[in-house]
């Protein structure tokens, strides 16, 4: 969804506009014209995605990830981070991989 929509998502928040009045489109759906939904480049990404995801999950190192990111990222209905919020917190290898999709 990152990876698809963040570029729409920074133009509508930039400009305070709706989607639809958006100049950039998502980069492998699209809800306008004949083609609705995801392109074909849009499934053989997710397709990609999903091996990979499988793949690790499969060595266990997945969920150890998924687990390490939800607990650090984890709000509480307040707002506030939780009892473990450090601000010089380091990222491992294997959560910075994650966000590389966002650069």
């Amino acid at each position: 969804m990152i990876e698809n929509s963040h570029l729409l998502w920074d133009e509508m928040c930039s400009k305070g506009i709706k989607a639809k009045d958006c100049e950039i489109c998502p980069k492998y759906t699209s809800d306008r014209g004949k083609n609705v939904g995801w392109s074909s480049a849009g499934m053989s990404r997710f397709n990609q995605l999903h091996k990979c995801i499988r793949a690790q999950r499969g060595d266990g190192l997945g969920y150890r990830v998924e687990e390490r990111v939800l607990k650090r990222n984890t709000v509480n209905p307040r707002g506030d981070m939780g009892e473990d919020d450090d601000e010089n917190m380091d990222v491992p290898d294997e959560e910075e991989a994650g966000f590389e999709i966002m650069d």
